[in-house]
């Protein structure tokens, strides 16, 4: 595929990728990096490919991590109070349940978001195709 610059991978995924069930831990986990593995294998995430692929050099120029490492937004003290205040249920956490996830950072929420849209208007376009494989009556 490599040398042809093309082809078609196709891996066959769960529900159990999208979330976890009872009893179903490492069935889940391994369906969860499957389709991670599909996500960042699309042409427009090729970011954790290993550099000594010559094919991705420009992908790793346009992510210039020398240039943002030690300059992130987050402030690692206030994380570690948020992270007190959630595992304590106390201060901004104080009357809240604690969710499976809870992101932190700026660009966590929008990415998250983004994804979340994503997935939905993809359920919406698809539902059809989706809700199609039942046995006939």
């Amino acid at each position: 595929m490599r040398s042809r610059k093309s082809g078609i991978i196709v891996n066959i995924g769960s529900i159990g990728g999208f979330e976890g069930v009872k009893l179903g831990g490492l069935y889940c986990a391994t369906k969860f990096a499957l389709e991670e593995l599909n996500y960042i294998l699309s042409s427009t995430n090729m970011v954790d490919v290993k550099r000594t692929i010559s094919d991705y050099d420009k992908h790793y120029q346009e992510l210039n991590f020398h240039e943002v490492n030690q300059k992130q937004r987050g402030d690692p003290k206030k994380l570690a109070d948020r992270l007190i205040d959630v595992l304590t249920q106390s201060g901004v956490a104080e009357g809240r349940e604690i969710p499976f996830r809870l992101p932190f950072g700026v660009d966590a929420y929008p990415f998250i978001q983004g994804k979340c849209e994503k997935v939905l208007k993809e359920m919406k376009e698809w539902e059809q195709v989706i809700t199609s494989t039942d046995f006939d009556q």
